[in-house]
C-alpha cells in the first residue's frame, strides 16, 4: 500500500471546513430546546413552532440536489465562503427575530447554506482521499456531526435560561464570522472546476418532487396520514420525482447521474442508509418526549441522559473508520446491527420507574450500533463509483436519507399519537409509555430488516482498494 499524505493547502481547507461544519451544525440542534420559549415570545401554537424544522428540512432537501453541479461549477472555497455567509446571515437574523416570519426566514437562510455544505465537505473527503483511507478521513468527519448534539442542548439550555433564547443564536454568529475570516486569509484558491450545463426544468422538478414529499411526511404526524393535503402532497411528490428521474435518464447533461444506482453496492449501501436514517429518529424524537412527558425530566436532564452516547461517537468515530479501511463493512454491520437492535429491543422493559443510569446505559448502547454503521455504510456505498460520479451519488443519498428520516419521524409520531390516545383510559403517564413501546418495536423491525440484508447483500469481496 502506498505511503499517503495530504498537501498543506488539503490540510488548511478541510480543517476550516470541519469546523464551520461543526458550528453550522450546532446551531441545527439548539432550537429544539429553544422551541416553547420561542413559542411563548412569540404567542404562537406547537403547530406553527414546528414549521421552523419543517421549513429547514424542506429547503435543505430542495438544495442538496443541486450540490453535485455545484461541486463540479465551483471551487471548494468559493462555494464554502458562500454557504457559510448565507448561514451566517440566517444565524444572525434567527437572533434578532421577534416575529414568526422573521425566525422563518432565517431558517429558509439557514436551511439553503446547510443543503450545500454538508454534502460539500464529504464531496471534498472523496475527493483528497484514497479509497483505502476514507473510511478514517470520514470517521472525522462523524465527529462534526456526533460532538453537535453532544454540546449543543446542554448549552441551548443553559444561554436559554439566563439570557433568552435570541442569545443563543447571536452567541454563535461570532464564531461563524472568525471562520470566514478564517477562511478568506488562509484557506487556498486552487481546485479544478468545469462548465457543466445546469438544467432548469430539472431543478424545477427536483424542487417540487422532494419538497412535496418532505412537506407531506413533515405534516402526517399532526394532520394524520388519512388527511388529503398529505395523501395529495405524497401522491404528487412521488409522481414529480418520478418525472425528474425519467428526465434525468433522457437528456445530455443530467442534474444528477441516475446511472450511479446501476453501481450494486451504492444502491445497497444507499438503502441500508435509509434505513438507519429512519430508525435512527425513533431515538431522537421518542426518546425525549419520554423523558419529559413520563418521567418529568427538564429538558437539559434529558440532554445528560443521551450525553454519553455523543460521546462516545466522537471518540470512537475515527477508530471506525480505520477499521473499515482495513476490514471492510461487513463485520462492522451485521455487529452494529445486531447490537442496535438489542439495545432497541432493551427500550421495551423502560419504565415510569426506571432510574437515570439505565436510560442513559440503554441509549448510549443504541448510539454505539448507530455509529458503528452509519459512516462506513456511507463511505463503503460511495466508494463503489467512480470519481467523477461521486458528487452525485452523494447528493442522491443524501437527499434519500433526508426523506427517509422525514418518514421515519412522521411514522413514529404517528405510532405514538395513535397508540396513547388507543390507551388514554389508563392515564397520561401509562398511555404515553406505551406509544413509546410501540414506536420502539416499529423501529426494531427496520433495524432487523436491515440486518437480514447486510448478511444476504454485503460480502467480505466488497471492499474497494
Amino acid at each position: 500500500m502506498s505511503h499517503f499524505s495530504l498537501s498543506k493547502d488539503e490540510k488548511l481547507s478541510l480543517g476550516l471546513g470541519l469546523l464551520g461544519v461543526f458550528i453550522a451544525s450546532l446551531n441545527q440542534t439548539i432550537l429544539s430546546p429553544a422551541l416553547p420559549s420561542i413559542m411563548r415570545t412569540m404567542g404562537i401554537t406547537a403547530s406553527q413552532g414546528q414549521w421552523f424544522t419543517t421549513i429547514f428540512l424542506l429547503t435543505n432537501g430542495i438544495m442538496i440536489p443541486i450540490t453535485a453541479y455545484l461541486t463540479e461549477r465551483f471551487r471548494f472555497r468559493q462555494l464554502y465562503l458562500t454557504a457559510m455567509a448565507i448561514f451566517t446571515a440566517g444565524t444572525l437574523l434567527a437572533g434578532v427575530s421577534s416575529q414568526f416570519w422573521q425566525l422563518a426566514a432565517a431558517r429558509v437562510l439557514q436551511g439553503m447554506a446547510f443543503g450545500i455544505l454538508m454534502p460539500l465537505i464529504i464531496n471534498f473527503v472523496m475527493a483528497i482521499f484514497p479509497s483505502h483511507k476514507r473510511g478514517v478521513a470520514m470517521g472525522y468527519v462523524g465527529i462534526i456531526f456526533s460532538a453537535a448534539p453532544a454540546v449543543g442542548p446542554p448549552l441551548a439550555g443553559l444561554v436559554i435560561d439566563s439570557y433568552g433564547w435570541n442569545r443563543m443564536f447571536l452567541v454563535l454568529v461570532p464564531f461563524l464570522l472568525g471562520d470566514i475570516l478564517l477562511s478568506l486569509v488562509i484557506m487556498p484558491k486552487g481546485g479544478k472546476t468545469s462548465r457543466p450545463v445546469l438544467d432548469i426544468p430539472s431543478i424545477f422538478l427536483s424542487s417540487l418532487g422532494f419538497g412535496a414529499l418532505l412537506y407531506a411526511f413533515s405534516i402526517s404526524g399532526t394532520r394524520g396520514w388519512l388527511s388529503p393535503i398529505v395523501i395529495g402532497g405524497t401522491a404528487f411528490g412521488l409522481v414529480v420525482t418520478w418525472l425528474f428521474l425519467r428526465r434525468q435518464e433522457r437528456i445530455d447533461h443530467p442534474l444528477l447521474r441516475v446511472d450511479v444506482f446501476s453501481q450494486r453496492q451504492f444502491s445497497i449501501g444507499t438503502f441500508l442508509s435509509m434505513l438507519v436514517n429512519a430508525g435512527m429518529i425513533a431515538g431522537t424524537i421518542a426518546t425525549p418526549i419520554y423523558l419529559q412527558q413520563v418521567l418529568g425530566y427538564s429538558a437539559f436532564k434529558s440532554s445528560l441522559v443521551m450525553l454519553p452516547a455523543f460521546i462516545f461517537s466522537i471518540f470512537a468515530s475515527p477508530a471506525i473508520g480505520s477499521f473499515f479501511d482495513r476490514r471492510g463493512l461487513r463485520g462492522l454491520a451485521i455487529t452494529g446491527f445486531i447490537v442496535q437492535l438489542a439495545a432497541t429491543l432493551l427500550f421495551l422493559t423502560f419504565t415510569a420507574e426506571s432510574p437515570f443510569w439505565y436510560l442513559s446505559m440503554i441509549y448510549t448502547a443504541r448510539v454505539v450500533g448507530i455509529t458503528l454503521v452509519m459512516s462506513p455504510l456511507n463511505t463503503w456505498s460511495l466508494n463503489a463509483l467512480p470519481q467523477q460520479l461521486i458528487s452525485h451519488g452523494n447528493a442522491f443519498s443524501a437527499t434519500l436519507r433526508q426523506v427517509a428520516a422525514s418518514l421515519g419521524t412522521a411514522v413514529i409520531i404517528s405510532i405514538m399519537t395513535m397508540v396513547t390516545m388507543a390507551n388514554s383510559n389508563l392515564g397520561t403517564t401509562l398511555a404515553t409509555l406505551k406509544g413509546f413501546h410501540m414506536a420502539f418495536l416499529g423501529n426494531a423491525a427496520l433495524i432487523a430488516v436491515a440486518l437480514v440484508m447486510v448478511i444476504a447483500q454485503v460480502k467480505k469481496e466488497d471492499v474497494i482498494r
